[in-house]
């Protein structure tokens, strides 16, 4: 089931009464996510959404296309930004208040747009925007439902496989061939400029605890210095932890799930750091309902692990000092909100979030475990699913 182009207006609205807060007249959208989720298709392209006026895609490659699929019906060929500039003058746009979005555009994309429109006064729009996204419809959710089936196909494929001598980086190939034969879409799509993540992290042994790359997790090494995190080509031993932390886009719609396992039978102090991991996780999905505020989740989580005795390694804290538990997904796989002590956001029905605590201590092995849920009317519900057994 894919989302409805009926959605396509109701999306905008609500966009548009937040333009409206701010006093912009006009948003100008070129990151492709933000286009996919107005327009309905990903194309190079730059969306126009005026505040009384109907919106205009102007499509730079493939404008056949984009006039057969997407839901904008006004689809006009384009050359870049002198074609968006042309268009707000004839619009009597160009001494407006635009909106674009600052947190993933390009410094020199700014400068040529202000270049070309100098009488425009450029607003971030982008915090509004996200706001809109964070509230998903029943067929968005439908959508992670089913991204969320094919992730855990590939974790129990994996539970099936995983042996002494097998790689880090042979596991991903598992996962990957799962994800390939049900059509799940690589790379996944990340918030900033046209960047993407192909794959997820895969860390075994004492790779389990180490982080490197863009995120605070348990990244593994990767297969070069110039890849410097996820799987590697080290063979996991008996006896040894492994990790996989990866997210799965299908139809534009990606969930996020991690899970441990274990090469063998477990020591008690491994299962008992597991069983306090889960726990934690437990405590912060108990967190989660309508009307509380997102950052109650992260204080569930930490006081359990305080409780529990690890403060210490909670989160990477052993390492570094952000505090997060968690974070929202969509069709981009970070999306707000942050799930963290200082987040000001209010949990509404609709919201999806990940919940990913973590045990990393190093020297030791780093434990993960993450699912997907969406917020209900009552409470929360897990859209990932699969064992959580070590």
């Amino acid at each position: 089931m894919c989302v409805q182009p009926n959605e396509s207006a109701v999306r905008v609205e609500r966009f548009r009464r937040l333009m409206e807060q701010q006093n912009v007249e006009v948003a100008v959208l070129v990151h492709p996510p933000d286009i996919f989720y107005f327009a309905g298709i990903a194309l190079f392209s730059a969306l126009i959404i005026p505040l009384d006026k109907e919106p205009i895609l102007l499509v730079q490659i493939n404008h056949t296309r984009g006039v057969r699929e997407s839901w904008v019906e006004d689809v006009r060929p384009s050359f870049g930004i002198s074609t968006i500039a042309q268009t707000l003058k004839k619009l009597s746009l160009a001494r407006s208040r635009v909106g674009i979005e600052l947190d993933v555009i390009p410094a020199n994309y700014y400068r040529r747009f202000s270049d070309a429109l100098p009488q425009v006064q450029l607003v971030d729009i982008s915090p509004a925007l996200l706001q809109v996204r964070m509230i998903k419809s029943q067929s968005e959710i439908n959508l992670m439902k089913n991204s969320a089936r094919v992730s855990a196909l590939g974790f129990e494929e994996c539970r099936k496989v995983i042996c002494p001598g097998m790689t880090e980086w042979e596991i991903a190939k598992v996962i990957k061939d799962v994800e390939c034969y049900y059509h799940a879409q690589n790379p996944l799509s990340l918030r900033a400029w046209n960047q993407v993540f192909d794959f997820g992290m895969v860390a075994t042994g004492d790779n389990s605890y180490e982080v490197s790359g863009y995120w605070l997790t348990a990244t593994g090494r990767g297969i070069s210095q110039d890849r410097p995190y996820g799987p590697s080509s080290r063979p996991i031993q008996e006896g040894e932890l492994v990790t996989i932390n990866k997210g799965v886009n299908i139809l534009g719609y990606h969930v996020d799930q991690a899970r441990t396992f274990i090469v063998g039978e477990p020591t008690d102090e491994q299962q008992v750091r597991y069983e306090a991991l889960k726990s934690i996780q437990d405590a912060a999905f108990m967190a989660v309902r309508p009307g509380a505020a997102v950052s109650d989740i992260y204080t569930a989580a930490r006081d359990k692990a305080v409780y529990l005795g690890y403060e210490k390694y909670f989160m990477t804290r052993a390492l570094y000092d952000f505090e997060y538990v968690g974070h929202g997904v969509g069709i981009e796989m970070d999306e707000p909100p942050l799930i963290g002590p200082k987040s000001k956001v209010t949990l509404q029905p609709g919201m999806v979030l990940a919940l990913e605590p973590k045990l990393i201590i190093p020297g030791w092995g780093g434990l993960d475990i993450e699912d997907t849920l969406v917020v209900t009317a009552s409470g929360a519900e897990w859209i990932t699913y699969g064992s959580k057994e070590l």
